[in-house]
């Protein structure tokens, strides 16, 4: 029987791409983590792929086949047959959730029985997730698919808030773009060998995490002022003690905006590349100061 691609209902839905404002590494070590759905870019199913476009969606299909009861693969075959593809402008290697989108795209399409528990759906889209990068948190594919801020808790507690102001008057996130791909892995296990420092892991949790679970407390209640004061407290430690994950030649522009006061940089995730989250309270030029970088501001 030849599935109907037009009876999908979720055909023209668009899944976003993600942003993890706060919590990189930090969350590692039980710390709060938010992260926010960016409409800026995003993917959705179209017709008339090929062969290669399809190739991976193919492989990935066997591979949830053979771990999902729930999964539809023959509805999903036949969509592909027909030349079903996901039209994504995410960036890769940037942190912003590529491969978490399409997993959102499948699960909203092509599952039969929606987890309505967010822990456990966050559970099955770690295992979906694994096909692309053999382990993951599930995180990306939550927050494109629900797109909705998520609140990771200490305790890994999963909630869905309300999306915080991230800009007021001359306040303002932003991203800078570093035009450079990365890995996250290799900066995760360079991260995990530094705590087994002691020096490092006190440094961690006596400077670092209360910094980034007060500026988010204080995000959800828009105190600007806490927020900087937080903002650049990360800023100055990242500098300090995560050089390696702060992409080469950014360093100098990164520490201009802490001398001059006029911003602050910090990474966008694991670092190594991709954005750089930044935050302003004051009314500059962005094109001037940050050229020949692209910006965008959140």
């Amino acid at each position: 029987m030849t599935f109907i691609l037009e009876r999908i209902p979720m055909l023209n839905t668009f899944y976003p791409s993600k942003i993890l404002l706060f919590g990189e590494y930090t969350v590692i070590n039980g710390g709060d983590a938010l992260a926010i759905p960016f409409n800026e870019f995003g993917g959705q199913w179209r017709m008339g792929g090929t062969l290669e476009e399809q190739m991976r969606l193919r492989e990935w299909c066997a591979y949830l086949k053979e771990r999902f009861r729930d999964f539809d693969s023959k509805k999903m075959q036949s969509a592909l047959a027909q030349g079903m593809y996901f039209d994504s402008n995410i960036p890769t290697g940037y942190g912003l959730g590529s491969s978490g989108a399409v997993c959102a795209a499948v699960y909203d399409t092509f599952f039969l029985n929606k987890e309505e528990n967010k822990e456990r759906l966050k559970a099955v889209f770690a295992e979906m997730e694994g096909f692309f990068h053999g382990k993951s948190s599930g995180l990306d594919p939550l927050v494109c698919y629900l797109q909705k801020g998520i609140l990771i808790g200490g305790k890994g507690r999963v909630q869905t808030i309300e999306l915080p102001t991230l800009s007021k008057g001359n306040k303002q996130f932003f991203l800078l773009d570093t035009g450079m791909p990365r890995k996250t892995g290799p900066l995760v296990a360079y991260y995990l060998s530094k705590l087994e420092g002691e020096a490092f892991a006190q440094k961690i949790a006596q400077e670092l995490l209360p910094a980034n679970n007060s500026i988010i407390e204080k995000l959800m209640i828009s105190d600007f002022k806490e927020v900087e004061a937080c903002f650049q407290i990360i800023s100055e430690f990242q500098l300090a003690y995560f050089e390696k994950m702060i992409p080469e030649g950014f360093h100098s522009i990164w520490r201009k905006g802490m001398l001059t006061d006029d911003y602050y940089l910090k990474l966008c995730g694991a670092g190594g590349g991709g954005f750089l989250l930044g935050f302003s309270s004051k009314k500059i030029d962005f094109e001037k100061i940050f050229s020949p970088y692209r910006i965008l501001k959140i």
